[in-house]
């Protein structure tokens, strides 16, 4: 069982929930090249003008996005980490935060931070060199919370 909220939504309404400029969104991230970017965005819808509609795992991938290049890291790394995200997930959509870490050895994982022992300084062995934490049940409560506080438009198309 998902956290994400069975849901999709446009373009628009996916850029208000993740905080992202529609416009950046529109004629940045979907004509970039970056197979990890690509990964996480919806699919180019088959008739032109028509939105890309994000579901649930969508808009919370694209806030995470959103919220590590706000914080100063650059998009491809930004993309690298929700892609991680995103696989990891989809694998075991019920482990609600995520850890991903790199060791002296050079191996990079993803786990279930409430797998990962953080405090005794290693992991499966190796020194851990760091480790970035992501609660994607807060990116799932707020596109659940968005969701729950917009306007229902029967027969409205594009309402959401």
């Amino acid at each position: 069982m998902t956290i994400f909220p069975n849901v999709q939504v446009a373009t628009r309404f996916a850029c208000k929930i993740a905080r992202a400029d529609p416009l950046q969104v529109t004629t940045g991230l979907y004509q970039s090249d970056n197979e990890d970017l690509q990964a996480i965005l919806p699919p180019k819808p088959e008739v032109n003008g028509q939105p890309r509609y994000y579901n649930g795992l969508e808009v919370g991938l694209l806030a995470i996005v959103t919220d590590f290049t706000a914080a100063g890291v650059k998009l491809p790394l930004s993309a690298k980490i929700a892609r991680r995200v995103m696989e990891a997930h989809l694998s075991r959509p019920e482990v609600p935060q995520w850890v991903i870490v790199a060791t002296d050895n050079g191996n990079v994982s993803t786990l279930p931070y409430s797998q990962v022992d953080l405090l005794n300084g290693f992991i499966s062995g190796a020194r851990l060199n760091f480790a970035l934490v992501v609660d994607l049940a807060s990116y799932a409560a707020r596109v659940s919370a968005a969701v729950a506080d917009a306007p229902k438009v029967i027969g409205g198309g594009d309402a959401v």
